[in-house]
């Protein structure tokens, strides 16, 4: 049984399930980041409100702007508040704001930055994974039609897809979205490796890096093209790549240590993650911050889905996105 894309209508507001799917990820995320900090000796209650407060504002800020880039500057710009209020944010903008953020956070904290980067980037990837299975419910990021055996068919109205090219709706389309979550679990799995096994500062985030953004140029073909969508995604993707190769110079260079041994004051195994979660009162309000202000920004519609404020101009038309 598929579950609906609307699952509160308040009449003038509606609650959208791909804000629970994007609230527990980013909840779950974060609380994985916080338990690698504290496994290497961090006294992360002294942390943990303010990374999740720059974390979270950064992320959801850099993927909800990244839609100017999608739609064009002074298109965007020449109609902000119709484009604005529309609801499509972009994980490619996400992980902008997640590297800015971090770097904002090694300045504020003093934390070395391959550890604060590995702990971002355990995180980061349950975040995206769960946010995936979000993008499947609400039918946005959706693949190419299929004739093969496994295909996704859309018959909510309230559906992404079938609102804004209602002939997809009942046509098997890729589960890419699933596709793309479940590698995204397997690329969190060999993190989790190597946090056991191979304990060294900074080859989380190298794999992270390497790893979601060689998923993306892949699996990016298979992916129906959205209307006049400007963003080269592989192209970004492969930037991402250079990206974090000169990072790592550049900190390596000031005397940051990459590559190294990076012994864990506590074993990261599920036991202590569990004890963890559950015994300090800061971490458990700012996991809670962290649920609440992603369900509203991904989870609260206004009248219309598809719509953050039931503006005049947008609930006379139908929804088109960019």
């Amino acid at each position: 049984m598929k579950i609906p894309v609307v699952f509160w209508n308040g009449g003038s507001y509606k609650l959208i399930n791909f804000g629970v799917f994007a609230a527990f990820g980013a909840m779950f995320g974060y609380s994985v980041g916080f338990f690698y900090l504290y496994s290497k000796g961090l006294e992360i209650s002294q942390y943990c409100w303010t990374i999740s407060f720059i974390l979270v504002f950064f992320n959801i800020f850099f993927a909800k702007a990244y839609n100017i880039f999608s739609i064009g500057i002074k298109p965007y710009f020449g109609n902000f508040r119709h484009n604005f209020n529309d609801t499509s944010f972009y994980l490619q903008g996400g992980i902008i704001g997640f590297i800015l953020g971090t770097f904002l956070l090694y300045f504020l904290l003093n934390i070395p930055f391959a550890i604060l980067a590995d702990a971002v980037s355990i995180g980061g990837i349950i975040v995206m994974a769960f946010g995936r299975i979000g993008c499947h419910n609400y039918g946005c990021c959706t693949g190419k039609p299929t004739c093969g055996r496994i295909g996704i068919v859309y018959k909510d109205p309230n559906a992404k897809i079938c609102r804004e090219n209602p002939q997809m709706m009942n046509v098997p389309l890729i589960p890419i979205q699933l596709i793309s979550s479940a590698i995204n679990f397997l690329i969190f799995a060999v993190c989790v490796f190597i946090a056991f096994y191979y304990p060294y500062s900074g080859l989380i985030t190298i794999t992270f890096f390497i790893a979601v953004n060689i998923k993306r140029i892949l699996i990016q073909k298979y992916r129906l093209k959205e209307g006049k969508n400007k963003i080269p995604y592989r192209s970004v993707s492969f930037g991402f790549i250079i990206a974090i190769i000169l990072i790592i110079w550049f900190f390596q260079s000031t005397g940051e240590l990459f590559f190294q041994p990076s012994v864990s004051v506590i074993p990261f195994t599920p036991g202590n993650y569990f004890r963890f979660i559950i015994s300090d009162f800061n971490v458990v309000t700012s996991l809670l911050f962290v649920f609440v202000v992603n369900f509203i920004a991904y989870g609260i519609n206004g009248r219309v889905v598809g719509k953050h404020f039931n503006l005049p101009s947008d609930s006379q038309q139908p929804i088109h996105t960019i």
